[in-house]
């Protein structure tokens, strides 16, 4: 099984568009994440 990591953000992803909270100005440019999702195998979930 090949299992790969696609996003480990918030279910919004991360920063969460003009949110001021801390979590999300820290996490702008390279250090943005994408909403959580995954590959099994190839199958996108």
């Amino acid at each position: 099984m090949d299992v790969t990591l696609l996003g480990t953000g918030a279910p919004a992803g991360l920063p969460r568009p003009l949110c001021p909270c801390a979590a999300c100005a820290t996490a702008l440019g390279a250090d943005a994440r994408a909403a959580t999702s995954l590959l099994v195998d190839g199958a996108l979930l």
